[in-house]
């Protein structure tokens, strides 16, 4: 599922800064760091996860409203 968001980002994006080189440890990785990684450790990681975390979460719920 994450190749083909990422097939569909690359294609949508009209400035040409979609990706569609990512693979599921994307994901595996972002929950992995917020889950080790408290907020004072890192705040700038941890809200890049938490922002991946979130955007895969709205396409999914987008896939499904549509499906």
């Amino acid at each position: 599922m994450i190749k083909t968001i990422g097939k569909i980002n690359s294609i949508a994006n009209l400035e040409g800064m979609g990706r569609d080189d990512l693979s599921n440890e994307i994901i595996l990785a972002a929950e992995g760091i917020y889950r080790r990684i408290s907020p004072t450790q890192s705040k700038a990681a941890r809200n890049l996860a938490e922002r991946i975390k979130k955007s895969f979460s709205e396409v999914r719920n987008l896939l499904r409203k549509y499906a």
